[in-house]
């Protein structure tokens, strides 16, 4: 009788033996920074692994050396939105808001349609109090439809950050959030038709049916 040959793995080594860039991937959230540095020892054009590891330098707080990766990863990768993206959220991390500035808008430039770019340059821009690039941050997330953008501008709007005030243009705004699923938004479109501002007229019904949905959605008075 012929002698069935298993095939698989040699005698001794696991099936499913990790990579050194697996394993860095797996790891790199818990600080694993010599599993990292073993993937890139041994493949050294290894993107994935060295974004990674400024990832493991990240979760030590540990700002130079992360920064450091970040700024290698960007030399060899110029044109990747996602590298200008990772460095501006590791120094927006460490409170680095005014340096954070120049890897937001290459990221914008190169996605300008990303949301959680957006997100990011807003956030920036509002802390370096840039209320110009702020708005038009916003803008540009509300207008494709990003109801915490949408929100957002409506603040923006209503308190004329860097401009006149504008309550018409924040209700507008505010509503189009509230009809997105924004339940803060929902709430307090309720509150401007109970009143009758920001030139809206008073409508209770309407009033009254935009806070049974907050309700409906989770708000609690």
């Amino acid at each position: 009788m012929a002698t069935v040959l298993a095939l698989g793995a040699p005698v001794g080594v696991a099936a499913n033996a990790e990579t050194p860039a697996e394993r860095c991937a797996r790891t790199a959230k818990d600080g694993d920074i010599g599993a990292c540095s073993d993937a890139i020892a041994a493949d050294a054009g290894d993107i994935a692994s060295l974004k990674n590891l400024a990832l493991a330098f990240l979760s030590l707080n540990d700002g130079p050396n992360c920064f450091r990766v970040h700024q290698d990863v960007i030399a060899r990768m110029p044109d990747d939105a996602d590298a200008h993206f990772g460095y501006a959220v590791a120094l927006a991390t460490f409170r680095q808001y005014r340096e954070a500035a120049a890897p937001a808008r290459e990221a914008l430039r190169l996605k300008p349609d990303d949301l959680l770019t957006l997100r990011l340059a807003h956030l920036v821009f509002e802390m370096m109090q840039a209320h110009d690039e702020s708005y038009a941050v916003l803008t540009r997330g509300a207008a494709i439809g990003d109801r915490l953008m949408m929100f957002d501008l409506a603040q923006h709007l209503r308190g004329g950050r860097g401009g006149s005030a504008d309550p018409v243009s924040a209700r507008l705004w505010l509503e189009r959030a509230a009809e997105h699923g924004h339940v803060m938004a929902m709430r307090m479109i309720s509150e401007i038709y109970r009143e009758g501002r920001d030139g809206a007229a008073r409508d209770l019904e309407l009033a009254a049916r935009w806070a049974e949905r907050a309700r409906r959605e989770g708000f609690a008075p």
